[in-house]
């Protein structure tokens, strides 16, 4: 609440700023308010309409309001303006997979994205999720259970490890990360999506 005030003075100072646009429009969303967010990031690409990170922020914003369509253009928009910007490449994947778009077209992004940024165990779970769509559980299971390894305390990716596990019909491996992912305090979204898994493995 305090940014969202600092930074709307800062924008009513100089309206002509995108970046102070951008700045309160991440304030709008890190408070869960995704329609302001989406006229402040609207409002930055006006004002410069060939930077990605408008272009990107505002898929972001699309994407929580539910705007899927609206939100894939923007960051093919985005990509357009910066092809090599991997974390643009994985959302724009999770988006395609997430709402039942193009899977090869999804795996082709994510696979660049974990190429550029092997060390980012959050784009190698959006490529094992990509690998659970199309059905391929043990490409998931393999690199969940490494970023599992790698950030044993992170309840999504265990999580993600028990669905892709259940997949393959292993019941008794995916109780046991449903368990270990409760135990490591995930958020309430999250806890539900992990016991509504629980209760479907008795």
């Amino acid at each position: 609440d305090v940014a969202v005030q600092q930074y709307s003075r800062l924008s009513a100072a100089a309206p002509g700023s995108a970046f102070d646009h951008l700045r309160l429009g991440d304030a709008y969303l890190q408070k869960g308010n995704a329609q302001q967010a989406i006229s402040e990031f609207e409002a930055a690409k006006n004002l410069n309409p060939k930077d990605p990170q408008s272009n990107a922020m505002l898929a972001l914003a699309l994407g929580k309001a539910g705007k899927s369509f609206d939100s894939e253009r923007a960051y093919r928009e985005a990509l357009a303006l910066q092809p090599e910007n991997a974390l643009v490449k994985n959302n724009l994947a999770y988006l395609l997979a997430e709402k039942g778009g193009n899977l090869d077209d999804a795996l082709r992004l994510a696979l660049e994205a974990s190429r550029q940024q092997p060390a980012n165990v959050a784009l190698s779970d959006t490529l094992a999720y990509i690998y659970m769509k199309k059905n391929l559980p043990d490409s998931a299971i393999q690199i969940l259970a490494s970023a599992t390894q790698k950030d044993p305390n992170q309840p999504v990716y265990r999580y993600h490890l028990a669905l892709a596990l259940r997949q393959k019909g292993d019941k008794a491996g995916a109780r046991r990360e449903c368990e270990a992912a409760l135990a490591s305090g995930p958020g309430k979204d999250d806890e539900a999506k992990i016991r509504a898994l629980l209760d479907s493995l008795s």
